[in-house]
């Protein structure tokens, strides 16, 4: 009977800590993403106003990184060149940056930027663009 005892109570504290991790998994992977994601807000914030005061000085939006950087010599936009990114100069927005599949920047036609979608936690990321 003590046998069939520590048995169970061992299947238990299996099944409890299996249930756990499956609990813990998907913030530990929203927390991942989303420590990638944060620092670069400091980065698209202040791009935000670069593109506006680019538009504003040359009629319209910019192209591409490079010329935002080199009208923009005072900031360092580097950190985003390694995430899909896109300019455009027309539609809903002028920025989209992709940081992971959960986490997205984008600046839209007002020159504000934004955090793309919500975060949340339990949910299953997405890649919509």
């Amino acid at each position: 009977m003590k046998n069939r005892t520590k048995d169970v109570l061992l299947l238990a504290a299996v099944c409890f800590g299996v249930v756990t991790w499956l609990a813990v998994l998907p913030l530990l992977a929203w927390r991942h993403d989303y420590g990638e994601a944060e620092p670069l807000a400091e980065v698209i914030w202040p791009m935000a106003s670069e593109i506006k005061r680019f538009s504003d000085e040359r009629g319209q939006a910019p192209n591409s990184l490079d010329e935002i950087a080199r009208f923009s010599p005072d900031h360092d936009f580097s950190a985003l060149r390694r995430y899909p990114y896109e300019f455009s100069t027309t539609g809903p927005r002028r920025f989209f940056l992709r940081v992971n599949s959960r986490f997205a920047f984008v600046i839209d036609e007002q020159f504000t930027p934004g955090w793309f979608q919500p975060t949340n936690v339990l949910g299953t990321p997405t890649n919509p663009k």
